[in-house]
């Protein structure tokens, strides 16, 4: 994640892409942040052992904004 935010960066810095003041925020937190650890689990995939999903899964509305608070925390909280 650091890395591409590096990247990205570089290349607005290079002036090969155009990034709104919103989004060099957004990259430059994400970089800042990049060594947030996150954790996987798994399920064995047996056949006596059926994984079951909520019946209104399908259904739930979607939710693009679900991030805009931590978005909003990441971008107020880092000091230039």
């Amino acid at each position: 994640m650091r890395a591409y935010s590096r990247y990205v960066l570089d290349e607005s810095a290079a002036g090969r892409i155009v990034l709104t003041d919103e989004e060099r925020d957004l990259l430059d937190a994400m970089g800042y942040y990049a060594e947030l650890k996150s954790y996987t689990t798994y399920i064995s995939p047996k056949d006596d052992i059926l994984m079951r999903l909520p019946a209104e899964l399908d259904t739930a509305p979607e939710n693009d904004n679900a991030l805009d608070d931590i978005f909003y925390e990441m971008t107020t909280v880092v000091k230039k």
